[in-house]
């Protein structure tokens, strides 16, 4: 009779020493190596009350996973104070060796634009053949000023530059405020020669 009890006590002590072994392997305790089956991940967190949970996460991961969340939005940029814009709208002949623009400025930032200046050079085969400054006072935010003509006289060198350059210039226009934001923009032309 002995021996049926024998088997018993080392049944349950195999038993018993299965279900401590099998303990760690439990998803609601932090020991052990986790081997269930992972849920669908959602977007929406879900606050969990087992503060034990632990994750298999790194760290320095966390880290570099927090600091893209603040790049992607969740954190505003600024907009600049002052952030201009130009186009080109026209240029007529007015000489041999002048050309006259017409162009628009524009101020996109949210503060006004005061004592703006806008430097208007033209290169042409790698060469600068003018440069020259002119004032168009306050632009507001969010404003543009257009229709401002400049008169722009190469000269009889810088005309027969562009011309051996069969036209091709480029033209930039750089405006300026007072406080120093400025931006440069270019413009590629063919002109009659």
């Amino acid at each position: 009779m002995k021996e049926p009890i024998k088997q018993r006590r080392t049944l349950l002590t195999a038993a018993a020493s299965g279900a401590a072994l099998l303990a760690g392997c439990s998803s609601d305790s932090g020991e052990g190596t986790n081997t269930q089956t992972p849920e669908v991940e959602t977007l929406d967190p879900q606050t969990n009350d087992d503060s034990s949970e632990q994750t298999d996460s790194d760290p320095q991961e966390e880290q570099n996973m927090t600091s893209t969340a603040e790049e992607t939005g969740q954190t505003e940029t600024p907009e600049p104070s002052i952030q201009f814009n130009a186009e080109l709208n026209s240029i007529t002949k007015c000489g041999t060796t002048c050309r006259e623009i017409d162009y628009t400025i524009q101020n996109t930032g949210r503060a006004a634009a005061e004592g703006v200046t806008v430097r208007i050079r033209v290169r042409t085969g790698g060469e600068q053949v003018y440069n020259e400054t002119q004032s168009i006072d306050n632009i507001p935010s969010r404003a543009q000023k257009s229709g401002i003509i400049h008169e722009i006289d190469v000269g009889i060198g810088g005309g027969s530059k562009i011309k051996s350059n069969d036209g091709e210039v480029t033209l930039f226009l750089e405006p300026e405020a007072s406080n120093g934001a400025a931006e440069t923009f270019s413009f590629e032309r063919t002109l009659d020669v």
